[in-house]
């Protein structure tokens, strides 16, 4: 199980190895609010991730037959070692940075794993599309996220890197959703299932993008707002991604938008006001959090990855 202990080091150095030639003069804060992403350089040394990685890869081996390793969603509710991962000092430390705000809570998490030769391509989108957030304090729809996406393994130009297209490259981005075209072929009613893809103006330079070519153990933060994509897999390495999407507690869901999204569903805080120090339905196998099985315990842990009819079945 990953275990927290030892991950008390003092944020700044974090973000201090974050800082690229172009990054300079900015600090972590600023490259964000800027461009809609930042990079922190690494997060855990070899050990943690380690770790890390036995506790992901043990979810995708052991992830039921029916589940593409690119889609499993939310086992922060039901895996206590996967819980643990995602309210981990430092990877919380850094969203409060962004979102503002010390009381902090676990919107989704997802084990995006591409498979050799077997990874999927994910189109231009905005994560605002598909997040019917309204924050603390407010009336309307205004998803306030900040996903980490943090590099299990090397990421580079073979192994299906992540592009991004920050707000100075696409101005239009910025804190609105831009325009789209929606594949109606595509089941919406999922947490990540991507039927939505973004539209561009006329003459927009995508040579402004920036490759998100990651080490392991380095991540990459953006907003909801932020226009991204990734490529297929076609080499014969793994890439897999360990993504935590941090809101600001107090969040509320508007239900009826994508059927994985009902007026419960559990935004589950992990720092400051209210927060959780275990999962909140973590399933237990003879003291086991994660084993890999079969029946009813395996379906039991897996549910929240097929959306709010699964987790309602489960009791969940």
């Amino acid at each position: 199980m990953f275990s927290v202990a030892g991950l008390g080091a003092a944020i700044a150095e974090v973000v201090a190895n974050s800082k690229t030639d172009a990054d300079e003069e900015r600090s972590f804060e600023e490259a964000y609010q800027e461009d809609g992403f930042a990079f922190t350089g690494n997060i855990f040394n070899s050990h943690e991730m380690d770790d890390i990685e036995a506790t992901l890869i043990r979810c995708v081996e052991g992830r039921p037959s029916n589940l593409a390793p690119e889609d499993l969603l939310n086992l922060h509710m039901t895996d206590e070692s996967i819980f643990q991962l995602a309210s981990s000092e430092k990877m919380t430390a850094l969203a409060a940075r962004l979102l503002g705000t010390e009381d902090v809570s676990i919107f989704t998490t997802r084990i995006l794993c591409k498979l050799p030769k077997t990874g999927k391509e994910i189109p231009w989108h905005q994560d605002s599309n598909y997040w019917p957030l309204i924050p603390p304090g407010k009336s309307e729809i205004c998803p306030t996220v900040a996903s980490l996406w943090l590099a299990v393994d090397d990421v580079d130009a073979g192994n299906g890197p992540m592009e991004l297209l920050g707000f100075n490259a696409y101005p239009a981005s910025r804190g609105k959703n831009i325009k789209v075209a929606v594949d109606t072929t595509v089941v919406s009613a999922g947490f990540d299932n991507f039927n939505i893809t973004a539209t561009f103006t006329e003459g927009t330079d995508l040579t402004k993008s920036t490759w998100c070519h990651l080490k392991r153990g380095e991540a990459e933060m953006h907003s909801a707002w932020t226009l991204h994509r990734s490529d297929p897999n076609t080499s014969d390495r793994r890439r897999c991604a360990w993504i935590v999407r941090y809101c600001p507690t107090g969040t509320r869901v508007v239900p009826g938008m994508r059927d994985s999204f009902p007026a419960d569903y559990n935004i589950v805080p992990v720092r400051g006001k209210g927060a959780l120090s275990t999962a909140p339905n973590a399933v237990l196998n003879d003291g086991c959090s994660g084993c890999n099985v079969d029946g009813d315990v395996q379906a039991r842990r897996y549910a929240p990855c097929f959306g709010g009819k699964a987790v309602k079945a489960f009791n969940v």
